[in-house]
């Protein structure tokens, strides 16, 4: 941006401002970064001798940038923008480089786990350029939790919203290629990360107003119906919660990844019998997932249902043999349903399980594809024995995505150890099975 002027319109030049500008130029263009202390005393100096040119403050707050006092900075633009509106597209320039150089400066502190400059730089991006762009403001809501300002992340999301809504700048951001595809993600991932940080706080009423706010544009968004859903039971108000609930159930264009998040909402709001309709409606499309059969079972033992309970802990069984827990679920429903000794031969099966296959995780990738772990524990086998684990990772339409095979070296009777199955493909998967061949 240019400082000098002949003063016709009321910038002059004087020694002082040739001086500055000398030293800025040499400073910004040949990375002399000594040099902005430089143009500061020199700018200074000129505003000391004509206090009503607004040359020496544009160029003190070009030098304050260099030197990263963007407090001053900010109000020596405003004072030069005041005096010369005229310079309101340089002022426009010198706010935008600053607010690019302090973001990109804070990547080094953060790779190296340093958050409080990090912090620090994301914040002086928003004194030089307050509510220009969402990244800075993103950035200091995923990290102030960790430092324990939660509150100061809520208002930052809040503020990220704003810019993020404003149709300028959407309209900026999509014409930027660079960003554009991200762009897209960006009301998404605030306000449900907002949400998590308001129900923490135990502002319910506020995460589910925003929640809200957003569906009104994004009405097909599953993920926000089911945590607006969640929220409103936390809210007290479980009726508003229920006919959000209906409304997904009812809907039977949805996959079985749907069906199984909604289902897990139902669950973690203790909807217990809701939760199981929503995990058999995942078994009406993919009739192996496991984990929909483990948590439609587990369901049904927590609502007392038994007798629903039975055929489908039997099933569980079916799919998964060596997990001790699914024993003990269908014991229970059979127990309830007054079969105490199909009860007492299925416990004493799982006594007799040579060994056992605990705490299976699944892990989508987003592009497709995706991982299960698990821990083997050994109880009779001999140590090193090889045993043969086959997942079967299922599609949101229930179709097998793909299959695969690992051996599992037994650790000594009593040890555990962990097994890793990787699924590439470009398909999403949504649930798996095991078929675990036992040695012979």
């Amino acid at each position: 941006g240019g400082g000098g002027g002949g003063g016709g319109d009321g910038l002059r030049d004087n020694e002082y401002t040739r001086s500055a500008e000398l030293f800025l130029t040499q400073a910004e263009a040949m990375g002399a970064g000594a040099r902005f202390q430089d143009a500061l005393n020199a700018a200074l100096n000129s505003i000391a001798e004509d206090p009503t040119n607004p040359v020496g403050y544009f160029q003190a707050a070009r030098a304050q940038v260099g030197l990263w006092d963007y407090e001053a900075a900010d109000t020596l633009l405003r004072i030069a923008l005041e005096m010369h509106p005229g310079y309101e597209a340089d002022v426009e320039l010198v706010r935008d480089g600053a607010w690019r150089s302090a973001f990109n400066s804070a990547t080094d502190p953060m790779d190296a786990g340093n958050m409080q400059q990090a912090i620090e730089l994301w914040e002086s991006a928003e004194v030089i350029y307050p509510g220009r762009y969402p990244q800075a403001l993103m950035n200091l809501g995923s990290s102030y939790p960790d430092v324990g300002r939660v509150d100061d992340a809520i208002d930052a999301y809040a503020t990220a919203l704003e810019v993020i809504r404003d149709p300028s700048t959407a309209e900026m951001m999509m014409s930027d290629s660079a960003v554009a595809d991200e762009w897209v993600d960006y009301e998404r991932t605030v306000v449900n990360n907002r949400a998590v940080l308001l129900v923490q706080q135990e502002r319910f009423t506020e995460a589910a107003a925003d929640l809200a706010a957003y569906l009104e544009t994004h009405p097909d968004d599953l993920d926000a119906l089911a945590n607006r859903a969640a929220v409103l039971v936390e809210a007290g108000m479980p009726d508003s919660a229920q006919a959000i609930y209906d409304n997904l159930l009812s809907d039977a264009s949805l996959g079985a990844g749907d069906y199984f998040n909604i289902g897990v909402g139902l669950y973690n709001t203790d909807n217990l019998q809701r939760a199981a309709e929503a995990f058999g409606r995942v078994l009406e499309i993919s009739p192996q997932h496991r984990e929909a059969v483990f948590l439609q079972a587990y369901s049904l033992n927590l609502a007392e249902d038994f007798e629903a309970c039975v055929p489908v802990a039997m099933k569980l069984i079916d799919l998964d043999q060596y997990h001790l827990d699914n024993y003990r679920i269908l014991a229970r429903c059979l127990a309830g349903t007054d079969q105490g000794q199909e009860a007492a031969r299925y416990l004493q099966e799982m006594q007799n399980l040579d060994f056992s296959v605990l705490n299976p995780t699944l892990f989508p990738q987003p592009g497709g594809g995706g991982t299960v772990t698990a821990e083997f524990t050994n109880k009779s086998l001999e140590t090193g024995t090889m045993v043969t684990v086959r997942v079967h990772f299922n599609g949101s339409d229930g179709a097998t995505v793909g299959t695969a095979s690992l051996r599992v070296e037994a650790p000594a009777p009593g040890e555990t150890t962990t097994f890793q199955a990787d699924l590439t493909s470009d398909q999403e998967v949504v649930g798996y099975y095991f078929q675990i061949i036992p040695p012979r």
